[in-house]
């Protein structure tokens, strides 16, 4: 491995950038030089361990669109690199059709890290209410609360959480959810959610029709919880 970007992102001796399959991690922000809480810990464990990652696979959707490789890495022994993150805290699951062949165990590691409050999960940090969230925040995030609207597009179905952030979920990605989950999209009950969060302030269909600015797509089921009431 030539370089290690941050926990999630390599580069291959090869010159191949490489975007690991399902694990976001914490953004270094080189730019600023302050980086997110567990960016660097993330970082550096792949560091320490990029001579014993000797193995690529490739995802069935092979690139993203920054060009870089969709792969999962594995150690010499056999280990998933992106099972060995998660479950030491060091990044969230992501679930991102059509490369959700080892959504499973990636989710289970996750949620070992999570049970056990280890790295990202220590300190309370995550997830954030909807109502709590500051001004300006975007980016990866992982949020909770009451389903305040419910209503159908051409395309897509569109959930509001407390009047303030919007889950677009579009009818292919609904059709994954299963019978009782989509049941469960309904006022008054309360999920949490992960994804990239998108201030859509300076469009025209925010500023003509009065749409809500921000914006979560669900791309996966894995990236909506409902939570017991």
């Amino acid at each position: 491995m030539e370089k290690v970007f941050d926990g999630d992102t390599v580069r291959l001796h090869s010159g191949t950038s490489v975007r690991l399959i399902g694990v976001n991690t914490p953004e270094m922000r080189y730019d600023t030089g302050n980086p997110e809480p567990g960016a660097k810990e993330a970082t550096d464990f792949l560091v320490q361990r990029a001579a014993q990652i000797t193995q690529l696979q490739q995802g069935v959707d092979p690139r993203d669109r920054y060009g870089r490789t969709l792969a999962h890495l594995y150690f010499s022994s056999g280990k998933n690199v992106e099972e060995a993150l998660l479950e030491r805290g060091l990044g969230f699951f992501i679930s991102i059709p059509p490369n959700t062949q080892l959504s499973g165990c990636l989710r289970q590691a996750e949620n070992r890290a999570r049970n056990a409050l280890r790295g990202i999960w220590s300190g309370q940090r995550w997830p954030v209410a909807v109502q709590a969230l500051p001004a300006g925040h975007t980016g990866f995030s992982l949020l909770y609360g009451e389903i305040t609207k419910v209503s159908k597009g051409r395309r897509a179905w569109y959930v509001e959480l407390d009047d303030r952030v919007v889950l677009r979920i579009d009818t292919k990605v609904l059709a994954l959810f299963d019978d009782a989950e989509r049941i469960r999209l309904r006022p008054k009950d309360r999920v949490e959610v992960r994804g990239w969060l998108v201030d859509r302030s300076g469009s025209k269909s925010v500023r003509k029709k009065g749409y809500k600015p921000l914006i979560i797509n669900i791309s996966h089921p894995d990236h909506l919880r409902f939570l017991a009431d």
